[in-house]
C-alpha cells in the first residue's frame, strides 16, 4: 500500500492473514482422433485479505485457457481469458477490464528440420497487464528452426 510521508511511494507487503480457496477444473477432449482436440482449464478463485476484509490485490476470479489443436498437434489455437481483478494496490481509479488474448501456433518437421512459429496476441489486444499501468503483451511473432540429429 502507500508509504506514509511519501508522495507516490508504495510498499508491497506479505499478507500475514488470507484466504485463498477455489476450483481447479480440466477437461482434453478429442474431437476426432488424432486430429481434432480441445483443451480447457478454468481457475475460480475466492482470495481475501482477512485484515481488511478485502480480496487480495491482483487476483482474477475467473481464468479460463482453451486449446483448440489439430493435426497431431501442428497446428493450435490458445485463448487465454482473465477476469478483471477487484483490488489493486497502486493506482486504484484507473480503468480495468477483463483480459482476452488469442495465440496461433503451427509446427512441422520439414527435411530433418523442427520448424515452429508462433503469432502472441493474434488480434493485436490492448490490455493492462496484472502489474498496474504495464502494458499487456503486443503481437508478436516467434519462429524457431531446430535442426534433429
Amino acid at each position: 500500500g502507500p508509504v506514509t510521508g511519501e508522495f507516490l511511494t508504495f510498499q508491497f507487503q506479505n499478507v500475514s492473514e488470507a484466504r485463498v480457496r477455489g476450483l481447479d477444473l480440466g477437461v482434453r477432449v478429442g474431437i476426432v482422433p488424432e486430429q481434432l482436440n480441445l483443451g480447457v482449464n478454468y481457475l475460480f478463485l475466492d482470495t481475501k485479505d482477512k485484515r481488511v476484509d478485502l480480496p487480495l490485490p491482483y487476483r482474477s476470479d475467473h481464468n479460463l485457457t482453451a486449446t483448440l489443436s489439430g493435426w497431431r498437434d501442428r497446428l493450435g489455437l490458445d485463448v487465454r481469458f482473465r477476469s478483471e481483478v477487484d483490488q489493486v494496490l497502486a493506482f486504484p481509479l484507473d480503468e480495468r477490464s477483463s483480459i482476452t488474448v488469442v495465440d496461433l501456433r503451427f509446427g512441422q518437421e520439414i527435411l530433418g528440420v523442427d520448424v515452429r512459429a508462433k503469432i502472441s496476441n493474434l488480434f493485436q489486444n490492448d490490455y493492462v497487464d496484472v502489474q498496474e499501468r504495464t502494458p499487456g503483451e503486443t503481437r508478436s511473432f516467434l519462429l524457431m528452426v531446430v535442426p534433429r540429429f
